[in-house]
């Protein structure tokens, strides 16, 4: 296959570097370019001579290279080889092997979909492909210290997981109006999160039906009695516990809702950001945002074994 490597070097911190990733994927038989991921000039390298996009890195590596295929409106397929902490995305969709596994898998990979969010409202549109919301998650994006950048995998992965326990802890019920698919479900909560995948942030996971292929986000849900409940989940998986984090949740195809204080996230960036421009002043006023899902775009997806 003739693949195209977009490839993060900062990700994960101790993954191998590009070069002995083109060697590997080379070695299983295939034809590999080389480009950063942080650029969009690779777009130039889509055609129907390519096979497959390869995202290596982590979630923001993969979401990207999602949102530039889907602006692009490409039809070659995405695939992941997962490279930074928690790698949410890659794992929804079955990818969690080595570059070695996935040279291997390629060939007899699943053509799937993958959908888009969009979040509009008074500051513009940003797309997403993990999550977006209001409550105690977003406070969590907001204060992250540079040391979780630094060190093992695994290290980082459970600092950033106790810091989001800490602010589940402190999180004060917010009163939020929202409507799901014309249903009101304006109550006080300390999180309202639309997951296109299962797990957000530090692999926690909130939502474990939802479905990346789906034309809905799920909806979770969570009230000041669903405190324990997330705790509880979280310190298993501290312990390195497989888990399913029982919270009530619904599909829904359009959530709208206001974001207090005008602060929200879109997969891992708090939006807007406070201070960029005459709209988005340092205590921006609520503002009302709409979710739903934009388009798909195709995926390479690990297949079965003949």
């Amino acid at each position: 296959m003739r693949l195209l490597l977009l490839h993060n070097p900062a990700a994960g911190g101790d993954e191998p570097p590009a070069t002995a990733l083109v060697t590997t994927l080379e070695d299983g038989g295939h034809t590999v370019l080389t480009r950063d991921p942080g650029s969009d000039d690779w777009l130039a390298e889509l055609g129907p001579d390519l096979d497959a996009v390869v995202a290596a890195g982590g979630d923001g590596t993969v979401r990207r290279a999602a949102l530039v295929l889907a602006r692009a409106r490409s039809d070659v397929p995405l695939a992941m080889l997962p490279q930074g902490t928690a790698n949410n995305i890659a794992r929804s969709v079955g990818a969690t092997g080595t570059a070695t596994d996935l040279a291997a898998a390629l060939g007899s990979a699943v053509r799937s979909r993958l959908a888009i969010g969009v979040a509009e409202g008074r500051w513009g549109r940003r797309e997403f492909v993990e999550s977006a919301g209001v409550g105690f998650f977003t406070t969590l994006l907001g204060s992250r210290p540079p040391e979780e950048d630094r060190g093992p995998r695994e290290a980082r992965l459970a600092a950033a997981q106790a810091r989001l326990r800490r602010h589940l802890e402190e999180a004060p019920p917010l009163h939020l109006t929202l409507q799901a698919d014309g249903v009101n479900l304006t109550g006080r909560y300390l999180l309202a999160e639309a997951l296109n995948i299962p797990a957000v942030g530090p692999g926690a996971p909130l939502a474990p039906d939802a479905d990346y292929a789906e034309a809905a986000l799920r909806l979770v849900l969570v009230g000041a009695s669903e405190r324990s409940v997330v705790a509880d989940s979280l310190d298993r998986l501290a312990r390195g516990e497989t888990l399913v984090t029982r919270l009530p949740s619904r599909p829904v195809t359009e959530l709208v809702l206001d974001w207090p204080d005008g602060r929200g996230h879109v997969d891992d960036e708090v939006w807007p950001v406070a201070g960029t421009g005459a709209s988005t002043p340092a205590h921006a006023p609520p503002g009302r945002v709409t979710l739903r899902i934009m388009t798909t775009i195709p995926i390479l997806v690990p297949g079965r074994r003949p």
